[in-house]
């Protein structure tokens, strides 16, 4: 969960190229810090992965989904709670993989 965790906050830090392949259906305006689990989930309905821990005597609960965009584009975004509260938003691009193509002379 850590490595996932510090995955997360490096593509955060580095940022997403979203808006070069069409708006993400999970807005800022949409959401906001302090909502809770089920306000998001009622929203955005049932995440594709769940993780849950317990972290300096809170629990900490990540929600994760997936979502097509266009060029062959994902973005993934985590919702991060703590103690049931939203934390953090964070989304991650994921870029489609090509087949490498190998011509013989």
């Amino acid at each position: 969960m850590k490595a996932i965790f510090l995955t997360l906050v490096a593509c955060c830090l580095v940022g997403c190229g979203a808006a070069h392949y069409g708006a993400t259906r999970f807005s800022n305006e949409d959401v906001h810090l302090g909502d809770t689990k089920e306000s998001v989930v009622k929203r955005y309905g049932k995440p594709y992965i769940q993780e849950q821990e317990r972290v300096d005597g809170k629990t900490v609960e990540t929600l994760g989904y997936k979502e097509d965009m266009n060029y062959g584009y994902k973005i993934n975004t985590f919702f991060v709670f703590e103690d049931g509260k939203l934390v953090r938003k964070v989304q991650e691009e994921d870029a489609p993989h090509h087949p490498s193509i190998k011509v013989e002379k």
